[in-house]
């Protein structure tokens, strides 16, 4: 999870897309891990 949020930095690393990125792996994070549909996207 961490690790696909990192890569989505490297990938994008436009200044402008830095606070999208966090709040975006932040609200990924604080989700219910017991999901089954959100386990494939994680």
């Amino acid at each position: 999870m961490v690790r696909r949020c990192d890569r989505l930095k490297t990938l994008a690393d436009m200044p402008a897309l830095e606070s999208l990125e966090v709040e975006f792996c932040d609200s990924l994070e604080q989700l219910p891990h017991d999901m089954p549909a959100l386990k494939s996207f994680k």
